[in-house]
């Protein structure tokens, strides 16, 4: 299933964000809210995020062909970290995991 997400690249109007000839890139999934308080761990388990990494590489990588650029995203990737929403509720208390409290309707 398609979905949307955002990307933001600073060093391309900051080029001190990182090394000359590198980028630093943010890329932001909007997921649902964990199910209840209890659900640390079921919804965004490893293979979850493993999916979805898959997923926004594979688009990214479908955009860098379409214009022309010849680079295999993935080959350049030196460093990555992700947040699930159990991280955001374990480590920020953020209710139910939603770093953007829950207004939005995305649906589990």
């Amino acid at each position: 299933k398609a979905f949307n997400f955002y990307v933001h690249a600073p060093s391309r109007t900051d080029p001190s964000c990182c090394p000359a000839g590198s980028d630093a890139i943010t890329v932001l999934v909007p997921v649902p809210p964990l199910r209840d308080s209890s659900d640390r761990i079921s919804q965004y388990d490893e293979k979850e995020v493993i999916r979805i990494r898959a997923a926004v590489l594979s688009r990214m990588q479908a955009v860098c062909d379409q214009v022309g650029q010849k680079v295999t995203l993935k080959d350049h990737i030196v460093c990555e970290s992700h947040r699930t929403p159990s991280d955001w509720q374990r480590d920020f208390n953020l209710f139910r995991g939603s770093a953007f409290g829950l207004t939005h309707n995305l649906q589990v």
